[in-house]
């Protein structure tokens, strides 16, 4: 990518015109992994972490963003995660204007995030209660402000 591209600038009015401009054309798990080292309900007290990041590329008339969650579950007193949940999701979007990475960087922390995470949270519960874990909340989704800083987006996340 060239500096010309990181150092892309849009104003909030050219943003909001880009999202007017966008469809939804559909939305799927892309893949998921679940793992619960600890079995039987656990006590109170369990952290919660969440980590969450995106990527995109382009396709016929429009894009392809990837949201990925990475949710970790840690009793009292442990260093690791004793269970987590990962998730990718797939969510195609058309558009007559292109996507950049400009862009990317502000849709990805504010609508791809709302897009998807009604269905991250629906997966999450619906896997606890499989791995007769209580039901605990995932954190509130808390959207950042509306920064207009250009930066990259982080790609999905790891193990």
């Amino acid at each position: 990518m060239s500096s010309e591209q990181t150092a892309e600038k849009f104003s909030p009015a050219q943003y909001n015109q880009f999202i007017a401009g966008l469809d939804l054309r559909g939305i799927r798990l892309l893949e998921t992994s679940v793992e619960a080292k600890v079995a039987g309900p656990v006590d109170k007290g369990t952290r919660v972490r969440l980590d969450y990041g995106g990527a995109w590329e382009d396709c016929d008339g429009g894009f392809r963003a990837f949201a990925t969650y990475r949710v970790r579950f840690s009793l009292p007193g442990s260093r690791k995660a004793d269970a987590r949940i990962n998730s990718i999701w797939a969510v195609e979007f058309a558009t007559p204007q292109p996507m950049t990475d400009a862009l990317f960087g502000a849709f990805c922390e504010v609508n791809l995030r709302l897009n998807t995470w009604p269905y991250e949270r629906e997966l999450v519960q619906s896997m606890l209660a499989r791995l007769d874990w209580p039901q605990l909340p995932l954190p509130l989704l808390k959207v950042p402000g509306r920064r207009m800083a250009v930066r990259r987006s982080p790609g999905p996340a790891s193990d």
